[in-house]
């Protein structure tokens, strides 16, 4: 067994196995970019907000799961920062073995690269990394679990999913509204998962970039490239106004501008040289173009 009572946090420079109880009372392990193993007979109690397991971006904790367990298995994991533990079942009809959680800060549009999303959309800031060494018949059943302050940039938990990134690009899962758990944090589930990869909680409105699925491919903008302005056809589909936002290769947004609060063209000149998006949007759609400036 081992017991946690600390001010500050343990830090674990290689990767370790508990197989008896791994018991918090205060404090944190940080593993960094290690695993920690929980033996199939081990358990963890006493994690909290205030006491829990920190992983790198690569770290993670492992725990052995039997398939048709009654109760969940909890991975009390977190950032430097935040706690942002998750959740797991097996279905009855799944194999059982060993389940691998590390969660990290930032959501990015090639799962844990590329452009960094949770600067400009709408999100749960974390990207939870999940694994196993189930390599068949795996039906897994997660639930990711956050405090209102890693919701950004007007993230709207009634409308919101789990996103997994899978096959080059974050999929489409159904919409629901996160319930309240642990006190005052949220959470959301995804059920009969048999794929496992980084996962994310977006909102109806998150765009992610390269990936994104567009609505209303009616848009157009042109020229392109262009160095001066791009013109955009076919607003007037869609009722009210429209919102949009240029944002760079790096996540950063750059411009906003709303029609018809002004005409059917957007200046760029100012724009450095580049790749960008131009993120459409109101009530009712959503679109989403690449454009280069010269």
């Amino acid at each position: 067994s081992v017991n946690i009572s600390a001010s500050g946090s343990v830090m674990i420079s290689s990767d370790m196995t508990v197989s008896g109880t791994l018991t918090f009372t205060a404090g944190y392990i940080n593993i960094g970019n290690n695993t920690l193993t929980i033996g199939a007979a081990g358990t963890i109690t006493g994690a909290s907000g205030t006491a829990y397991i920190i992983t790198g971006i690569t770290g993670s904790l492992s725990m052995s799961i039997a398939a048709g367990a009654s109760l969940a298995t909890s991975f009390p994991i977190g950032t430097a920062t935040m706690y942002f533990p998750a959740s797991v079942t097996l279905s009855s009809g799944s194999a059982s073995g060993n389940v691998q959680i590390g969660v990290s800060s930032g959501v990015y549009a090639s799962g844990t690269s590329g452009m960094l999303i949770s600067a400009t959309q709408p999100l749960v800031d974390a990207t939870w990394n999940v694994h196993s060494d189930i390599s068949s018949n795996l039906d897994l059943n997660l639930q990711l679990i956050w405090w209102a302050a890693a919701e950004v940039n007007g993230f709207m938990r009634s409308n919101s999913r789990i996103a997994h990134y899978i096959g080059g690009s974050w999929d489409a899962s159904a919409l629901a509204s996160a319930t309240t758990v642990m006190g005052g944090m949220y959470a959301i589930d995804r059920a009969h998962l048999t794929s496992l990869s980084p996962f994310s909680v977006f909102d109806q409105n998150t765009v992610t970039g390269l990936d994104v699925t567009d609505i209303y491919p009616e848009i157009n903008i042109y020229p392109n490239p262009a160095s001066e302005r791009i013109v955009i056809d076919n607003l007037d589909f869609s009722s009210g106004a429209v919102s949009a936002e240029i944002i760079n290769a790096t996540g950063q947004l750059v411009g906003m501008y709303k029609f018809p609060d002004v005409d059917n063209s957007i200046p760029i000149n100012e724009l450095p040289g580049g790749n960008y998006f131009i993120r459409f949007s109101n009530e009712k759609m959503i679109s989403m173009k690449q454009f280069t400036k010269m």
